[in-house]
C-alpha cells in the first residue's frame, strides 16, 4: 500500500507531536512541582504582628497601636463614625531613592472573606496626625494615624489583619495581624 504525500507529512507532524510531548513532558512537569513549591513557600510568609518591623519592598511598616471609637476629632471639629472607627497607629520608613507619596490605597483592613478601605474623610479629621497623602522622603520614617470606618464586631475583633503594600499598585503586599 502506497501512501499518499499529505499522508506522510501527517504522519510524521503526528510522530513529531507525540516524541515533543513524552520528551517536553517530564521538563514541564518537573517546572510544574517548581512552581507549586515556590507558591507554597510565598502563601507561607511570615505572619507578622503588631510591633514587628514588616518590609514590603522598599518600605517599613509598624503599627504599634489600635484605638476604636465612636468619634474622631477634638471638642470643637469632630465627626461621628458611621458605625465604628478603627484608628490604627502606624509609621512608615521610606528606603527607597525617591520621595514616596503615601496613599490610602497602601492599606485594607482584612476580616476573614471581607475587605475594608479606610475612610478618607474621617482622615480629615485626624489633622495632623493622618498619614495619608502625605510625601516621605528616602530614609525618612513617618509616624501617625490611618482610620477605617466599620462595624463595631470588625473593629473589636482579634481576626484582624492590616494589609500593607508597596504603592498605589499594591505589586508587593504583607500582611500585619492586629491581635
Amino acid at each position: 500500500m502506497k501512501l499518499k504525500k499529505w499522508q506522510m507529512i501527517l504522519i510524521v507532524v503526528v510522530g513529531v507531536g507525540i516524541v515533543g510531548s513524552f520528551m517536553g513532558g517530564n521538563s514541564d512537569d518537573n517546572s510544574h512541582d517548581t512552581n507549586d513549591v515556590q507558591t507554597v513557600e510565598k502563601e507561607e510568609k511570615k505572619n507578622y504582628k503588631m510591633n514587628e518591623t514588616v518590609r514590603v519592598g522598599d518600605v517599613e511598616y509598624v503599627v504599634s497601636q489600635k484605638v476604636v471609637s465612636k468619634t474622631i476629632g477634638n471638642e470643637y471639629l469632630n465627626q461621628k463614625a458611621q458605625d465604628t472607627y478603627l484608628i490604627i497607629d502606624i509609621s512608615i520608613k521610606n528606603l527607597g531613592n525617591e520621595e514616596l507619596s503615601v496613599s490610602d490605597s497602601f492599606f485594607t483592613l482584612l476580616n476573614g472573606e471581607k475587605k475594608y478601605n479606610t475612610d478618607s474623610s474621617g482622615a480629615i479629621y485626624l489633622g495632623d496626625d493622618s498619614i495619608i497623602y502625605k510625601d516621605v522622603n528616602p530614609d525618612v520614617t513617618l509616624k501617625g494615624k490611618i482610620i477605617f470606618d466599620v462595624p463595631k464586631n470588625i473593629a473589636e475583633s482579634q481576626e484582624n489583619i492590616l494589609q500593607v503594600q508597596t504603592g498605589v499598585w499594591g505589586t508587593e503586599k504583607e500582611k500585619i495581624s492586629l491581635k
